[in-house]
C-alpha cells in the first residue's frame, strides 16, 4: 500500500516543490483544506505524517497540531516548516510538532523524512 501524507501548504510554489519531491518518493498526498480536513480522525490515521506549512492560512499551525493531538489524540508525525526565525517553534513543539524544517531546507530533507515511515 502506497504510503499517505497530510499536507497543510497553501503556497502555490512551496506546495508544489514539496508535491513534486513526495511523488518521486511514492508517497500519496491528501492537501489539508480547512478544519474540515481534519474532522475525522480516521482519516488522519490513513497517513503516517503531517507536513505542517507554519504560515498555513487555512487553520493556523496551533489549531493542526491542536487537532491532531488533543481533539484526537493521535501519534501521527507532525513536521513544520517555515521561517526559522518564526517565534513560535518552541511553543508548536511544546503542543506536539515533531521536527522543524526551515524553508530552505524542508524539499532536501523529505527522502531522510520519509524513507523510514515508508514501510
Amino acid at each position: 500500500m502506497q504510503p499517505k501524507l497530510l499536507l497543510a501548504c497553501d503556497e502555490l510554489m512551496t506546495r508544489t516543490r514539496i508535491e513534486g519531491a513526495i511523488a518521486l518518493l511514492g508517497w500519496a498526498v491528501t492537501r489539508i483544506a480547512g478544519p474540515e480536513t481534519l474532522a475525522r480522525w480516521e482519516e488522519i490515521l490513513e497517513h503516517r505524517v503531517v507536513l505542517l506549512d507554519l504560515k498555513f492560512r487555512a487553520m493556523s499551525a496551533e489549531q493542526v497540531i491542536d487537532t491532531v493531538r488533543r481533539t484526537h489524540c493521535l501519534n501521527t508525525i507532525i513536521i513544520g516548516f517555515g521561517p526559522h526565525s518564526d517565534e513560535r517553534i518552541p511553543d508548536l513543539k511544546r503542543r506536539g510538532m515533531d521536527r522543524f524544517y526551515p524553508n530552505s531546507k524542508i524539499v532536501p530533507a523529505l527522502p531522510e523524512i520519509l524513507a523510514p515511515l515508508a514501510e
